[in-house]
């Protein structure tokens, strides 16, 4: 029987309003149920609000870590951007998490197994 895949949830907003209005529980909220559609066993989450093109905000590092330390399978998130804006600084973060063998995975489809293009294989 094969293991369900193992995932963490990351969360970002990158200003204050989102923080206090609902759009951090609503990212979360998403993320879990797309979690259970896929069947993810859900080992952690990381929430934040941070601005910024950076690879080095701390939620980022901590998901990192998390997701070393528990051998997640999957970093699951909203979309690339929660990641990062700058495509040069995203595809960075995606080819550091495969060396590890975690993949990074967005609900809104820019990243995902089926991808049309997968720019961050080696």
């Amino acid at each position: 029987m094969d293991r369900k895949p193992r995932a963490l949830i990351y969360c970002r907003v990158a200003t204050s309003k989102q923080a206090d209005d609902f759009a951090l529980n609503a990212q979360s909220a998403h993320l879990h149920q797309q979690a259970e559609r896929e069947q993810f066993n859900i080992i952690g989450e990381v929430k934040a609000y941070e601005y910024g093109t950076t690879l080095d905000w701390p939620s980022w590092q901590e998901a990192v870590r998390l997701a070393a330390e528990r051998k997640v399978d999957i970093i699951l998130v909203a979309k690339c951007t929660r990641v990062s804006r700058d495509t040069f600084l995203l595809i960075q973060a995606i080819r550091d998490l495969n060396q590890r063998g975690i993949q990074l995975r967005a609900v809104d489809g820019a990243l995902s197994p089926r991808a049309p293009w997968p720019f961050w294989r080696d």
